[in-house]
């Protein structure tokens, strides 16, 4: 990474970190039986990562789950390639400030949308999901462990070596089908 785009990651991470202390969240503790609503977020610049949301998604929605997955796009213009759905919502470079921070009218809604259960797939630890899934109102938030998400999130996964979407996915199934309410 460029010294610029250090000192631009680092004031977008002291800007996060200004907005995550007025952040005023409420937790709640749910498993997949008892969340009603579910956000997503993911890096969807690979298409195997999509399909492995669009399955997850499938599987909530049978579940009767209302599900919206939100997909970083790590290019400069996604628009062509990429199209908005009722259950998807993407964003991409364009759609960034000089310091990271994803500007766009679906990020901020989905920020604000108090979701019971928010699932963070971001294993590249991308920042513009971190900024997202920082300040997101979900109640119960999930994700693998290390990074900021040891200290923001409600249940963390320790997948260890095996650094997949997929088995990433098969785990916060399988841990958040144990949880007894």
């Amino acid at each position: 990474m460029s010294p610029v785009k250090k000192i631009q990651l680092k004031v977008g991470r002291y800007t996060l970190n200004k907005e995550k202390k007025k952040l005023n969240r409420q937790t709640i503790a749910c498993n997949l039986e008892t969340a009603t609503t579910i956000g997503i977020i993911y890096n969807a610049t690979q298409r195997e990562e999509c399909e492995l949301v669009k399955n997850l998604v499938i599987d909530l929605k049978q579940l009767k789950k209302e599900v919206l997955a939100l997909g970083y796009v790590d290019l400069k213009d996604s628009s062509d390639v990429f199209k908005p759905h009722i259950s998807y919502a993407y964003f991409d470079n364009k759609q960034l400030t000089k310091t990271f921070i994803p500007k766009s009218v679906d990020v901020s809604n989905f920020i604000e949308k108090p979701f019971s259960l928010l699932i963070d797939l971001n294993i590249q630890n991308d920042f513009p999901l971190e900024y997202i899934a920082t300040l997101s109102k979900a109640t119960f938030k999930v994700g693998s462990t290390g990074a900021y998400r040891d200290n923001n999130y409600e249940l963390t996964i320790n997948i260890g070596e095996n650094q997949s979407t997929k088995f990433l996915i098969s785990q916060i199934k399988h841990y958040l089908t144990m949880i007894k309410l």
